[in-house]
């Protein structure tokens, strides 16, 4: 038998018992002729297949139940209305997240804002008669950062190997990063606001007052690049002549000493310019040349791009949702099938219950009936000549349990419901599976209605 608990012990197979009281009972001439009554170690044998019968009926009850209970579970878990309960949590849900009422929020206010940038943006133009969109910078933000850290590097190392030599480091050190402050940072400067004013501002004043400071400026490098030129060459004339006694207050004033100016001190002057001009070039092409254009058409960008970061977001996390929502909705599906094979095992784990008990059942008579061939054997081996049987022992003896009254739809009646045959068996399990998968497409063709509702309503926020 499959079930264990229909399992018969070794020892109630044991007839040596019933064989010996046969034997003794024969010898004592027992039972009398007119006795009515089973001998009574026969009775006893009996009382014990009873007793055991009993006990397997309770645990066999037990089981019968927690698999009775089981299937029941498992039957409901697989109910319509229970299946598009627990999907329709998974698509609320999804609803929720993607359409969330804080995400929402923020989005609108950027949105107000991006229409605050782009009304500032349209009065600039209308107010400074600006028909284009900003010319795109030649060098750009970064890159004219870049550019300019590279050419103050260069000169302060161009002029600091000019100078070693001629001078203490400290003084070669200080000349070059003054220097190169003045032609490279401050000219980055005057590019970048000085010049686009003094072309492009549409107040005359505003262009007059960056004339005379992009007039200053360039005075100042000719003035300071002169003059370190000059200096320079001074030091070198006093290197060459020890007994020549030279002023390096000169240097301040180069216009009236330019015939000390030789040949590095020209180049200093040369590429001090160029340095200058470079860092005003970078200046001029690192935003749009009209004052103030480029700063407006930036703050208006950087709205519109956090925007649009913030609508590609949403629909990144959307599609997440969805695909999550899809995924649970998927693994809901496969554990309904994987409730149907546990159905389907629990009903067939009950229907081979009761098949085995009528198998118990029948075993136990069958030891009734060895108990009684047994004693009757033993009994008429040893019988005495003048031995009378009384009329039982020559009759055939009743069944220990009668099949029709304890047939297992009986016995067990509260779960005599849930047993059936393969065939009905089979066809209910096929019967749920397809009713669960149709249910299934139906819950996935609502989700899809439901995300086509939400992106729908998600791209009127977004729009």
């Amino acid at each position: 038998m499959s079930n264990s608990q229909f399992d018969i012990p070794e020892k109630l197979y044991d007839t040596s018992n019933l064989s010996k009281s046969g034997k003794a009972d024969a010898l004592s001439d027992r039972p009398l002729a007119d006795s009515s009554s089973l001998p009574e170690s026969f009775h006893d044998a009996i009382n014990v297949l009873r007793a055991h019968y009993s006990k397997v009926i309770l645990v066999c009850q037990e089981k019968l139940n927690e698999l009775e209970d089981e299937c029941d579970k498992v039957k409901n878990l697989l109910a319509t209305s229970s299946l598009k309960s627990n999907a329709n949590i998974v698509i609320s849900e999804v609803s929720k997240k993607i359409l969330s009422t804080a995400k929402l929020s923020e989005l609108q206010i950027e949105k107000r804002i991006l229409e605050k940038r782009a009304a500032d943006l349209e009065k600039f133009r209308i107010k400074h008669a600006r028909i284009y969109d900003p010319a795109v910078p030649f060098v750009g933000g970064i890159k004219a950062v870049i550019i300019i850290t590279v050419l103050y590097l260069l000169e302060v190392l161009f002029n600091a190997f000019m100078f070693f030599g001629s001078s203490s480091a400290i003084q070669a050190v200080i000349i070059s990063l003054s220097t190169s402050l003045v032609n490279v940072v401050l000219g980055f400067f005057v590019g970048r606001w000085a010049i686009t004013s003094l072309f492009f501002h549409s107040h005359k004043s505003i262009r007059a007052i960056n004339l005379i400071l992009s007039s200053l400026f360039i005075g100042l490098v000719i003035w300071l690049n002169l003059m370190i030129a000059i200096f320079r060459s001074i030091l070198t004339a006093a290197e060459d002549s020890f007994a020549l006694t030279i002023s390096t207050v000169d240097a301040v004033w180069p216009f009236d000493n330019l015939a000390m100016l030789d040949f590095n001190g020209a180049l200093l002057v040369g590429v001090g310019i160029v340095f200058a001009l470079a860092a005003l070039l970078d200046g001029w092409f690192s935003d749009d040349t009209y004052p103030g254009y480029g700063k407006i058409y930036r703050v208006f960008k950087k709205q519109e791009n956090k925007l649009s970061a913030m609508r590609i977001k949403l629909e990144n996390d959307a599609y997440d949702e969805i695909k999550i929502a899809r995924s649970e909705l998927q693994e809901q599906f496969n554990r309904n099938l994987s409730s149907i094979d546990t159905w389907n095992k629990g009903i067939n784990k009950i229907q081979k219950t009761f098949i085995d008990f009528e198998e118990f059942v029948g075993n136990l008579n069958e030891i009734k009936r060895r108990y009684w061939d047994a004693y009757l054997s033993a009994h008429q081996s040893h019988q005495t000549s003048s031995y009378v049987e009384p009329s039982f022992m020559k009759a055939e003896p009743s069944l220990l349990l009668n099949p029709d009254y304890v047939h297992p739809e009986n016995v067990f009646e509260d779960v005599a419901h849930s047993y059936m045959t393969d065939e009905k068996r089979d066809a209910l399990a096929s019967k749920m599976r397809k009713d669960t998968e149709e249910t299934h497409n139906e819950l996935l063709s609502s989700l899809d209605e439901v995300i086509l509702n939400m992106r729908v309503k998600l791209q009127e926020e977004l729009s």
